[in-house]
């Protein structure tokens, strides 16, 4: 994409006579290249084709005319409508190209309302940038989606699941971040939020700048870098601490890092990680409470012979069913 844009860019400076002779050998170098590849919409079907087709055309049609309307048609105006045109390529090549990957990941896909949602599934985590270049990596079993108008006067998310933030710095448009009823607000900043279905609590972590966490006109409280706030939804009522934001993000490195966590919401975190099912038989049993950490890499085995060593208790597979139970006492 930055090639795309360095063209682009090229093509603006030649039609102003402003390119430096190094510049205008890159430009010729590139559009003999471009002559002689095939387009890369040779990679799609007829009918997938014709279904960019449409959405391209008018952008296209723009593109040209920006470079060559109410000219003279000279040797120069002749090659500046053939790089226009090479130009439109360019954005030909940039859009197919994402409709290419929109048919290779399923997980990214446009809803009737015209929102996009990307997603991951148990065992995966990804990293994604949003229009306005703001990047997101999401955790496993997450979706985060946003309208079609996203990067206008604000930017807005809707998030179920866990995703770290690293947001473009904007003054003139905030960042908002969606779970449920609770709403995160930044104008550029990192940090960490956690809100999967099913869970009790909501975890907002910063990292670095300072975010604004808010239940509908009820702000909860402003942070700063290694300051977190923790909301329970069934007693609504919020824990400010602070933390080790950068400990709480390490997931995106394929750290496992529990503080104090019960083994109810540790089960569910392996649960996500390695996309396997997990009962844990006694209710005392899921209401321990422990920290821990796990390296990157660390297989499921070792994770749960640790956790069932220091929660007094062992674990047993079904294969058959890809289900993993755990019985004992339990913490003492």
């Amino acid at each position: 994409m930055q090639q795309n844009e360095r063209i682009i860019t090229l093509i603006e400076k030649y039609s102003a006579d402003a390119c430096t002779d190094s510049e205008l050998q890159e430009l010729e170098a590139w559009y003999a290249a471009y002559e002689n590849n095939a387009p890369l919409s040779s990679l799609l079907d007829a009918s997938a084709r014709q279904e960019l087709k449409g959405e391209l055309l008018h952008s296209i049609r723009q593109e040209i005319a920006r470079h060559t309307a109410a000219k003279p048609v000279t040797g120069r105006s002749r090659r500046l409508l053939l790089l226009s045109r090479a130009a439109a390529a360019v954005i030909i090549t940039a859009t197919v190209s994402w409709g290419v990957h929109q048919r290779m990941h399923p997980d990214v896909v446009t809803t009737g309302n015209g929102y996009t949602q990307i997603s991951t599934a148990r065992g995966e985590t990804r990293q994604v940038v949003l229009p306005d270049s703001s990047k997101v990596w999401l955790n496993a079993d997450s979706r985060i989606r946003y309208a079609a108008g996203f990067n206008a006067s604000r930017r807005e998310v809707f998030l179920d699941g866990e995703a770290f933030f690293d947001i473009h710095r904007d003054p003139a448009r905030s960042f908002v971040v969606h779970t449920g009823k609770v709403t995160t607000q930044v104008l550029g900043t990192a940090f960490n939020v956690s809100s999967y279905p099913g869970s009790e609590t909501l975890a907002v972590t910063v990292v670095q700048g300072k975010v604004r966490v808010a239940e509908g006109a009820a702000e909860m409280g402003v942070l700063l870098p290694d300051q977190q706030i923790s909301y329970n939804r069934s007693t609504r009522k919020a824990i400010y601490q602070r933390t080790d934001a950068a400990a709480t993000a390490s997931w995106k490195e394929g750290w496992l890092v529990f503080r104090e966590q019960s083994f109810r919401e540790i089960a569910a975190a392996l649960q996500r990680k390695f996309d396997i099912s997990i009962d844990i038989s006694d209710p005392a049993l899921a209401r321990c409470r422990f920290t821990a950490s796990f390296a990157p890499g660390t297989d499921l085995p070792k994770v749960l012979n640790l956790l069932c060593r220091i929660n007094h208790s062992n674990y047993q597979l079904k294969a058959d069913s890809n289900k993993i139970i755990i019985k004992g006492k339990g913490c003492l």
